[in-house]
């Protein structure tokens, strides 16, 4: 719709085409590698403001393993390479229950169900992609509901433990969405970290990446008030 149009900010465009076709790969086919593959060829991850991680050859079988050829593999790398870090501020209003998601079972099966757990299987993906790759990423939902410890829940940081991380987002993913957007509030507080974070990330020659998921209108603004709030991500290393 125009509005979700709307709310979609400045994105790192080689990431998210990566990312993009690497979800579309791993869920809607099954992948097989045409040509043998020398794991050591592989790009040396660069983690936030220019520190490098290499990636081993478990880390490159656990992204096969998840249905990533060598390819996409790569180019997840690559991109990895020039993102410090990665903002999802993720919509868990009440709308979110809605049940006409859908989600990929088994043998590619497609069933109907809430756009909440829709989302959670991209959420997921997304996320077990950042553990491996020690791509910093940040998952914000809007609400702190009653079943919620946290709004948010970091991902793929530097000399955190991988595993409770990761069992953490599962727990945020599993929680019952509801109340508000309050989405112009989220993109203000991600907008005064990214200044913060300017002066370095200009120096190391990183930007950072921004990726709403929300079904629908702000709660606390039009949709002028959101394109308003959206716009210093043009001047921002994003």
């Amino acid at each position: 719709s125009k509005v979700e149009e709307g709310l979609i900010s400045k994105v790192n465009q080689k990431e998210m085409a990566a990312l993009g076709e690497a979800y579309l790969a791993s869920n809607t086919i099954h992948v097989v590698d045409a040509v043998p593959c020398d794991d050591s060829a592989f790009s040396p991850s660069t983690n936030q403001f220019g520190s490098t991680q290499p990636i081993t050859p478990e880390k490159v079988q656990t992204l096969k393993a998840m249905g990533l050829t060598p390819g996409l593999i790569d180019c997840l790398v690559k991109a990895n390479n020039s993102t410090a870090r990665r903002y999802w501020i993720v919509d868990n209003s009440g709308s979110m229950n809605t049940q006409d998601g859908n989600r990929v079972l088994g043998n590619q099966k497609l069933v109907t169900c809430s756009r909440w757990a829709e989302l959670g299987d991209s959420l997921r993906w997304h996320g077990q992609v950042a553990a491996t790759l020690g791509a910093h990423t940040e998952f914000r939902m809007l609400n702190l509901t009653s079943t919620l410890r946290t709004q948010n829940v970091v991902v793929g940081a530097e000399g955190s433990d991988q595993n409770a991380s990761i069992q953490l987002l599962n727990s945020v993913i599993s929680s019952s969405p509801s109340n508000a957007t309050p989405l112009c509030s989220a993109l203000r507080n991600v907008i005064s970290e990214i200044r913060e974070l300017e002066p370095a990330l200009r120096a190391a020659g990183k930007t950072v990446s921004v990726i709403i998921a929300s079904d629908g209108e702000a709660s606390d603004g039009d949709l002028n008030a959101v394109k308003a709030t959206l716009a210093p991500l043009a001047h921002l290393p994003c």
